[in-house]
């Protein structure tokens, strides 16, 4: 931002695996910027109130009104917050926001993935978009299908279909957030891939993907996996998926694919994979 005039502070206790769907909400509300620190998250406004949003308030909002914001003292909060990112190394893949690409170390060896953060999940930071590009670049290098065909459901910024499409693979996207979608095709653009992007979901896919990638809600998943495990016709990649709830997806899943043949876990959070080719 260009000026240093006072904006509104407002604390938020959320518990972990809530955080993510917050965050995407309090942006869709207006917020300029959103930190997580432990179980708070803390986001600026311009005004104290909330912008009107089609997206529906998170439970952990509920009872939040205007007298929650605090007033911030003029200060130079977008700097101080863009000081906190850095870029993200998992497997071959670096996630860099744009403004500090020119600091990489150029090395033909690394796959760089740009992407700002911004009003969809998924800039790299966060343990479920690691461990769904660690499984890509494992399925990636198993893969004996040309073109190697990737469905990214619910894309959020794209991170996941585009690092798909700079390991070779046809992707198409979709998300049922249209501000989802638009970032998706902005970074696909930025990061010079070609990925099909469309609104929606899982019914809305026009290719049969060899590889499905799904870094949803538990719950979503539960609701989609007939779909999800149909869809894909050898591998269903799934993650945000808290600690707590796996067990629940798992015994969604599993019976229409068999046990996950991988299932790896980082911070409090599970990905897992599944084989749907017919047993």
């Amino acid at each position: 931002m260009s000026d240093l005039s006072d904006h509104y502070r407002l604390n938020v206790s959320v518990r972990y695996d809530e955080h993510d769907l917050v965050s995407a909400w309090l942006f869709s509300a207006g917020a300029l910027g959103v930190v997580t620190t432990n179980d708070t998250l803390t986001a600026w406004f311009a005004t104290p109130a909330f912008t009107p949003t089609p997206l529906p308030r998170p439970q952990a909002l509920a009872s939040l009104d205007d007298t929650a914001f605090t007033l911030e003292p003029a200060y130079d909060w977008h700097a101080a917050w863009v000081a906190t990112i850095s870029p993200v190394t998992v497997g071959r893949f670096v996630i860099t926001p744009a403004w500090l690409v020119n600091d990489l170390v150029d090395d033909p060896a690394v796959i760089t993935l740009i992407v700002d953060p911004a009003q969809a999940f998924g800039s790299g930071h966060h343990a479920t978009t690691a461990m769904c590009l660690e499984l890509l670049e494992e399925t990636a290098a198993a893969n004996t299908d040309t073109p190697w065909r990737v469905a990214d459901v619910g894309c959020g910024t794209g991170v996941l279909g585009i690092a798909a499409a700079k390991l070779g693979a046809q992707v198409e996207a979709v998300d049922t957030d249209l501000v989802a979608v638009n970032v998706t095709s902005e970074n696909a653009t930025t990061n010079q891939v070609r990925i099909t992007v469309n609104h929606g979901s899982v019914d809305q896919l026009t290719i049969r993907p060899h590889t499905l990638v799904a870094n949803l809600l538990s719950d979503t998943i539960i609701g989609l996996a007939d779909q999800l495990v149909a869809a894909p016709t050898k591998d269903l990649i799934v993650s945000g998926i808290s600690r707590d709830h796996f067990d629940r997806v798992h015994d969604c899943l599993a019976p229409l694919t068999g046990n996950a043949r991988t299932v790896r876990e980082r911070d409090g959070w599970i990905a897992a994979q599944f084989t749907t080719a017919k047993r």
